[in-house]
Order: structure tokens, then C-alpha cells, then sequence
């Protein structure tokens, strides 16, 4: 996933032009004491006069220009923030947990319409692409864990079951399903499920781990696998809390300013909407309520309610203009 919220000239330019001011400056400083007859510097100065306008001139405009983006830079720093706040509450769990991981991939590519059969043309995601834009190299890497897991779990369930059918074993659940084989103990869940733990228990778990040898191999492609994911899920939180900051560094209060604004008027636009909500329950309420006698009122009623739906997509693109708008 690579982060691109601000560009780098955007970020130092002020940094770039001042050097770039003083070691003209010096240089200026050194060009007149170097000069023989400092009566006729007329044209010097004019030069550096001209450079000094320029650079204020450029100063200015792009100051302007990154100001221009604020509304842009809102609604990449609202996706930044939910990047962010995703991957602080998923790393925060044991990074070797793989049945963590697997949510935390599944969540993700939901989060981000990346899962299978969705599309970010068909479905509007929670994280957007703004500021963020996604790869296949780090879909290909979930994609082989989430299949490597299900391979995995899938195989212990069968072991366990065709263990249970080869010898008759009688045991609660219905079906031999295991979903969580970070956690998977094998005397546990004999224990929980065999109708016989005394009589077949000790005897399966010994099969179990033998059969889950076996699998080490898969196990440790797993385990690396993992590791990778958290890795690679660490660097995004850190490229998110990075760019954040560069936000709100570059617009500094403006920016919280413009958000919380905007948060009050979508505030009071929900409040309206819930006010429209109650008022159409109320007279579809009314009208249920009125037999064929009132055919007058509630042909009205009716009437009413249609002005109500029209009012209320009225509203919802009077908030869509609203919220675009740069104060």
C-alpha cells in the first residue's frame, strides 16, 4: 500500500527557498565586499531585489496552492485516521495469534472492498482509496495466508473426524469443525466433546499431536507468513500515524477547525433527517389508523407524506452542496 497524502516539495518547500535565500544572501554579502569600486551597485541590487520578490512571490503562491486542497486533504486525513485507528486496535492483539491475523485480513479487505466479489465500483468502502493506494503484492500475501489457514484447519477437522469414524467414537457436536488452530488444544477438545474421554481420550489426543507433526512444515509457512502480515501491517500504521502528522503540521488548526464544522453540520443534518423520519412514521401511522370513511383525510395524509420523501431527498443534496463548500 503505498501512502502518497502529501508530496515531499509540498511539505519542505519553505525549507528548500530559505536556504536557498541565505546562501544567495551570502553570496550577495561576498560579491559586494569582493568588488573594487562599490560605488555602482545599482544593478547587484536589482538582481537580488528581483530574486527576493521572486521567492516571495513563489512563497505566497504556494501557500495558496496547498491551501486551495484543504477539502481534499480533510477527506484524506478522515481515511488516514480510520487507517489508522484499524491497525492500532488490530496490532494491539498477540501478533502471533494467527486466528487474530486472520480477522484483522478478512476486516481489512472488507474494510477496503478488496474481499472477493467486491468492488470498490459496486460497494462504497469504509477506507477508501485517498491518500492510500493499494497493491496486489499485499493482497497476494493475505490472500496465502487466509488459504494456507483454511488449508489448515481444515485438515485438523479431518483428522479428527476420520479418527472418530475409524473407531466409533461418540462425541457431542454434531460436526468436527475447527476454526481457531492457534488456540486448538487437542486433550481440550477431547475432553469438551468425546461422550468417552476416559475410554478413547488419551488415546486420540497421542494421534492427534502425531498427525500434527506431520504438518510442521505447513505450520512454520504459516508462521512466516504471519509474520510477514504484521510486519507489513505495522508499516502501514506507521505510514498512517506519519501522514497524519504531516497534515496536520502543514494546515495546523485550520484543519481541526474545518473538521469539527463539518461534523456540527452533519449534526444538525441528521437531527432534520430524524425530525423528517418521525414525522412520515406519524402520518403513515395516522393513515393505517383511518378506515375508507375518511378517504378525504387521508388522501391528504397521503399527500403530505409525498411532499415529506420529496422534502427529504431535497434535503440529503442540500447537505451533499453543503458540506463540499470551502468556508
Amino acid at each position: 500500500m503505498d501512502f502518497k497524502a502529501t508530496s515531499w516539495f509540498e511539505r519542505n518547500y519553505k525549507y528548500i527557498l530559505t536556504v536557498i535565500v541565505i546562501f544567495v544572501s551570502i553570496g550577495a554579502v561576498f560579491y559586494y565586499f569582493s568588488l573594487q569600486d562599490k560605488s555602482d551597485t545599482f544593478i547587484a541590487a536589482s538582481v537580488y531585489a528581483l530574486f527576493l520578490f521572486a521567492a516571495g512571490v513563489y512563497m505566497s503562491y504556494m501557500s495558496n496552492e496547498i491551501a486551495d486542497k484543504l477539502q481534499d486533504r480533510i477527506e484524506i486525513y478522515l481515511n488516514l485516521q480510520r487507517v489508522y485507528s484499524f491497525f492500532k486496535v488490530n496490532l494491539e492483539k498477540n501478533a502471533l495469534d494467527y486466528e487474530a491475523t486472520k480477522r484483522a485480513i478478512i476486516s481489512f479487505q472488507v474494510f477496503t472492498s478488496r474481499a472477493e466479489n467486491m468492488k470498490e465500483e459496486e460497494i462504497v468502502p469504509y477506507i477508501k482509496q485517498r491518500g492510500i493506494k493499494f497493491d496486489a503484492k499485499e493482497l497476494e500475501i493475505e490472500n496465502t495466508f487466509l488459504e494456507l489457514y483454511s488449508s489448515l484447519s481444515k485438515a485438523l477437522s479431518d483428522i479428527i473426524e476420520n479418527y472418530i469414524k475409524d473407531n466409533n467414537i461418540e462425541i457431542t457436536c454434531r460436526y468436527v469443525t475447527i476454526h481457531d488452530i492457534f488456540n486448538f488444544n487437542p486433550d481440550s477438545w477431547c475432553r469438551e466433546h468425546l461422550s468417552k474421554y476416559e475410554a478413547d481420550g488419551q488415546q486420540m489426543v497421542n494421534y492427534i499431536y502425531e498427525r500434527i507433526n506431520d504438518l510442521k512444515d505447513e505450520y512454520l509457512r504459516l508462521e512466516m507468513l504471519n509474520i510477514k502480515v504484521y510486519k507489513l501491517y505495522s508499516r502501514y500504521f506507521n505510514r498512517a500515524k506519519q501522514n497524519i502528522k504531516q497534515i496536520e503540521k502543514m494546515y495546523g488548526r485550520k484543519l481541526q477547525y474545518e473538521i469539527s464544522q463539518q461534523r456540527e453540520i452533519q449534526g444538525n443534518f441528521d437531527y432534520l433527517f430524524q425530525l423528517l423520519k418521525k414525522m412520515e412514521n406519524s402520518i403513515a401511522l395516522q393513515i393505517n389508523e383511518h378506515d375508507e370513511k375518511n378517504e378525504n383525510y387521508v388522501e391528504c395524509l397521503e399527500k403530505i407524506s409525498e411532499s415529506i420523501d420529496s422534502l427529504y431527498s431535497s434535503v440529503d443534496d442540500i447537505k451533499d452542496i453543503v458540506l463540499k463548500l470551502d468556508y
